[in-house]
């Protein structure tokens, strides 16, 4: 059943649906009808649920599971049903009939984060559908299922071996992603970690408590060895995003893959690192690329900064944004 369930990021994957139906007794169904409701106007149709029926019409449009037999004829191709708690009996029915199931979970992340709406924004700008991407720095793994709806396959890079359970359960349905497990630096080897919040590592910690031992790779070692030239990278290390992008020279100088990562001098500045090694890598990134500024959601700038010129952005607003994109210069 596993891989016939859907699990969209972005809601381009629904935009042929027709009717939408929510199943779940929970009470994150109204949180996600709103959303739903406001993004396609008229095709919200209604609950499913285990509860006993309304003894009246109801407002809620609650069609009663008790008369399921009675319900599935009515649910065809064309419609889709979000299931905010699993049931397999349910769920395998829905498919006889052609509905499509989806998990609603990475959507809800997706549009009600700060920062997830800038990244998405990047996908849908540069990203066709087509060719590998590297998502480095996986946490939760939402940017990487997102990525795998923009790429043919996204190889997810998670250093926190606490996350694994959580990067898989965000990526059901999403036969086109793998999920490794270590670090992403300069050099291969062997590196400790340590918390610095929740979910979160990272290498250059203030407070180097709890060290964990993880095994660390170079991007342009795993991509030799597995002969990828990618099409897009995600860089979010937590103050090691510099090592990063000189650990991938070989693979940025020959292929040239968009890039979204969080500002260098940004994170250098937040973990008090050394910045020699950030201010190389933006030096190095603008020998290949047009810097772009990536302010989030929580930054106070004109619509219009979003994707704008890195330098404008500064010279205009006196400050770094949170994040960058390196788009393939075309001159």
């Amino acid at each position: 059943m596993q891989d016939r369930i859907e699990n969209p990021s972005d809601f381009k994957e629904l935009e042929a649906i027709r009717r939408f139906f929510i199943y779940g007794n929970n009470d994150f169904r109204e949180k996600l009808q709103v959303l739903v409701a406001g993004r396609f106007p008229g095709r919200f149709h209604g609950f499913l649920t285990n509860e006993r029926p309304p003894s009246r019409r109801c407002p809620s449009c609650q069609f009663s599971l008790r008369y399921w037999e009675n319900v599935v004829p009515l649910l065809g191709e064309g419609d889709c049903v979000m299931v905010t708690q699993r049931n397999p009996q349910i769920e395998a029915r829905l498919h006889e009939n052609k509905v499509r199931v989806v998990l609603p979970f990475n959507l809800w992340s997706t549009y009600v984060t700060y920062e997830m709406p800038t990244f998405l924004h990047f996908c849908t700008t540069y990203l066709d559908g087509s060719g590998t991407a590297l998502d480095i720095g996986g946490n939760t793994g939402l940017t990487g299922a997102t990525l795998a709806g923009f790429c043919e396959h996204v190889h997810i890079f998670e250093a926190n071996p606490e996350m694994k359970r959580v990067i898989e359960n965000t990526n059901v349905g999403k036969p086109n992603v793998s999920i490794h497990m270590n670090a992403v630096s300069r050099q291969s080897g062997t590196v400790s970690i340590y918390p610095v919040g929740v979910n979160n590592t990272s290498m250059v910690a203030k407070n180097k408590t709890d060290p964990v031992e993880v095994p660390c790779i170079t991007l342009d070692d795993f991509c030799r060895d597995h002969d990828i030239a990618p099409k897009a990278i995600k860089i979010d290390v937590e103050g090691v995003d510099g090592e990063v992008i000189l650990g991938a020279a070989r693979i940025i100088e020959a292929h040239k893959p968009y890039l979204f990562l969080e500002h260098p001098l940004v994170n250098a500045g937040a973990y008090e690192t050394d910045l020699t090694c950030a201010e190389q890598a933006l030096a190095f990134l603008r020998e290949h690329y047009d810097l772009l500024a990536y302010p989030t959601m929580d930054m106070l700038v004109p619509a219009e900064a979003l994707g704008s010129d890195l330098d404008v952005f500064h010279t205009a607003f006196k400050a770094l944004p949170t994040n960058i994109a390196a788009v393939p210069k075309t001159n």
